[in-house]
């Protein structure tokens, strides 16, 4: 009999701690990118057309628990079964080892579907929050500057997003039954931007 080296089992359990990052860092990623798109969806603005990149969507990822609670559930199912579930099923009940592989399948597909829900779930409810002049958690513009250096009538409107192309500003409505008006501007047609809370 072949006893596996030390080398070869410091393999395996390196092998199956990345594909168990792998799939942690999927299943945040993905939320940040649902919570992403329904969030901007709120504001009647297409995620795509922001400039963001991955590590801000897997920070949006990690936030969107604030938002969406229901999230911690996908994370912990993923994170639970991927520290011992397989290997504890396989290990204390071997008869059970042919389904391991199909039961971590379905495991996959019911994390992707909540962490799908509970993602939209999270970037509606950080919207409706934003959208509301009582409840948003978003800058308010104190002044905004065109290029000449003239100032712009956007002062006590919201910064939603600022990037380097353009600038997306909005006026809260003070209730559910009010439609904000969204402002797109050309990054270039402006110039300073001045910020509070």
């Amino acid at each position: 009999m072949i006893m596996p080296t030390t080398s070869d089992n410091g393999s395996g359990i390196a092998s199956a701690l990345k594909e168990q990052l792998a799939l942690i860092t999927f299943v945040v990623l993905f939320a940040g990118l649902v919570s992403t798109e329904t969030y901007y969806a709120g504001f009647g603005v297409r995620y795509q057309v922001l400039e963001f990149s991955i590590t801000h969507l897997v920070y949006r990822g990690l936030t969107a628990v604030l938002d969406g609670p229901w999230l911690i559930v996908a994370y912990l199912i993923a994170m639970g079964w991927l520290a011992g579930g397989s290997a504890g099923m396989a290990g204390r009940w071997p008869r059970t080892a042919p389904w391991v592989q199909p039961i971590t399948y379905a495991l996959v597909i019911l994390v992707v579907i909540t962490t799908y829900l509970a993602g939209i779930a999270a970037g509606a409810h950080a919207a409706d929050v934003d959208l509301r002049s009582g409840t948003s958690r978003l800058p308010v513009v104190r002044e905004l500057k065109n290029k000449d250096g003239k100032a712009m009538p956007f002062a006590g409107y919201r910064l939603l997003f600022a990037g380097k192309d353009i600038v997306i500003l909005f006026k809260p409505a003070a209730s559910t039954a009010e439609v904000p008006f969204i402002h797109l501007i050309k990054r270039d047609d402006t110039s300073d931007i001045t910020l509070s809370r």
